[in-house]
């Protein structure tokens, strides 16, 4: 296969509040990264931050873990104006969103799978969070590898060395993103896992992921139209991971997508 030339580039993250798990990914065509990343920096620059702070919403919201950062003098309502406008400057510039999520609620104990050997099934016991995430990736990855050609795409989501359970054993997060492979005219799509300094549009991904659980969720909360105003910001398309009870104990996972006017893929289809 001959070799193309990247011209989207994906940056990942994951979150979950209340029963609500996601998976966020920020796409960035290549022509746009150096405009994404500069509406970065002014932004932050007009709230009077150095343009190298880095964005980690779990530490924004909690008082404690934001006296000990650049928001320190912030409130919380001057922490969601400041996402905001990050938010909306960086759809200007030409970010878009996909966030897969999975209601806790109805999601089973243990998830059955097709064995190679056509003997029965294999079951994963899907309780541990980690595990519910990476289902949350698998659904925010697989429509895109449907809209973007792998071999299109490079992508980077934030690393995660945990150990999950995985059948009968044990593998890490970063290795699981290779699992349930999406092969699209041969070509496979494997993120790099980042662990050291990490590109500055996974902080979109870290808020896009943030904001969408906790606008999903049911659970009503002072701050909900807030999240749910920074993520339709961006507007991004939807992935929902549901499962369906086969005969035997456990249950099947799929994958919705709604994307109703397909905006995504239009747009993106456009650096093709």
């Amino acid at each position: 296969m001959s070799t193309v030339e990247e011209t989207v580039f994906l940056y990942g993250d994951e979150s979950h509040a209340h029963e609500i798990v996601t998976y966020g990914f920020v796409i960035v065509p290549v022509q746009n990264i150096a405009s994404v990343e500069l509406t970065l920096k002014e932004v932050k620059t007009r709230y009077g931050l150095s343009d190298d702070v880095r964005i980690h919403c779990r530490n924004m919201f909690n008082k404690d873990a934001r006296a000990k950062t650049a928001f320190a003098n912030f409130s919380t309502e001057h922490v969601l104006r400041f996402l905001n406008e990050l938010m909306t400057a960086s759809y200007v510039a030409g970010a878009r969103g996909w966030v897969g999520y999975l209601d806790t609620q109805k999601a089973p104990d243990v998830l059955l799978f097709e064995s190679n050997g056509g003997t029965g099934a294999d079951k994963w016991d899907v309780r541990d969070l980690k595990s519910r995430m990476f289902f949350c990736y698998q659904a925010a990855s697989a429509p895109l590898t449907h809209i973007l050609p792998p071999s299109y795409v490079k992508a980077f989501v934030d690393g995660d060395k945990t150990k999950i359970p995985h059948f009968d054993k044990k593998r890490q997060a970063d290795s699981l993103r290779s699992f349930f492979p999406v092969e699209h005219n041969d070509a496979k799509f494997v993120p790099e896992a980042v662990h050291g300094l990490k590109p500055l549009p996974l902080d979109l991904a870290d808020l896009l992921a943030y904001a969408a659980a906790r606008g999903l969720s049911k659970t009503t909360s002072t701050n909900k139209s807030a999240f749910v105003s920074i993520v339709e910001a961006i507007d991004p398309g939807y992935s929902e991971v549901i499962f369906e009870t086969p005969p035997a104990s456990g249950a099947m996972l799929k994958i919705r997508a709604y994307d109703p006017a397909d905006r995504v893929k239009s747009y993106v289809s456009q650096f093709l």
